[in-house]
């Protein structure tokens, strides 16, 4: 089972200025990263995204738990003291957690905002790979299908640790998940009249579980 926790940039603002010393739960690093981000808007989204890990650890393991996490050559986090994959990511206002169960093979997790007034062709036409590009096309060019690709390719590189770039280029995640070699869960969401996409992606198959910690998300299993 992976579970996965959202909270709203709005919350994360909220309880930054109440609870900033939350961020030492994780530990040094992750301190160090924080401090060195300039753009507020950007801290409240990291911020976020802890506080959804920090939800989904008070839930599932123990509100005590060391949450101390580390980061490895490629950026790729882990917990240094738990045996729990995890993952995070954020996009526009929305921050997402993900944490797998013990002993669980790696897990990524990418949510992007839906934005239609992009030329998403043209960045399919660059990016994708053969079955990524016949299944948007399949789909109309729709701009679902496309946050579906995408999501699943940001993703994949996360799940695997890999360099954004040579990951996107190589990687067909349309094959990858039709072959069973990656196994991908998405969620549409909707804060605020705007839409984002939710993938995770895990090395085996497994079912996923969603709590909003804002409660005023709206999601559903695409």
């Amino acid at each position: 089972m992976i579970y996965i926790a959202l909270c709203s940039v709005i919350n994360a603002k909220k309880e930054y200025e109440k609870r900033a010393d939350l961020i030492s739960c994780f530990g040094d690093e992750v301190s160090l990263k924080l401090k060195k981000t300039s753009n507020s808007h950007s801290v409240y989204l990291s911020f976020g995204g802890l506080l959804a890990l920090k939800s989904l650890s008070d839930r599932l393991i123990s509100p005590h738990a060391d949450l101390s996490i580390a980061y490895d050559e490629s950026g790729k986090p882990s917990f240094k003291e738990l045996n729990l994959p995890f993952n995070i990511s954020h996009s526009a206002s929305l921050s997402a957690a993900a944490i797998g169960e013990l002993d669980e093979a790696p897990i990524g997790i990418d949510i992007e905002l839906i934005d239609k007034r992009r030329n998403l062709k043209q960045i399919a036409d660059r990016f994708f790979l053969e079955h990524e590009l016949k299944s948007f096309k399949e789909h109309g060019y729709s701009a679902d299908e496309f946050y579906r690709i995408w999501t699943a390719k940001e993703a994949y590189v996360k799940l695997c640790g890999a360099s954004l770039s040579s990951m996107l280029s190589e990687s067909d995640t349309v094959k990858l998940c039709s072959d069973k070699t990656i196994f991908l869960t998405h969620f549409k969401l909707n804060y605020e009249g705007d839409e984002y996409m939710l993938t995770i992606a895990s090395k085996k198959e497994t079912r996923s579980e969603l709590f909003d910690i804002s409660e005023i998300i709206r999601s559903n299993v695409v």
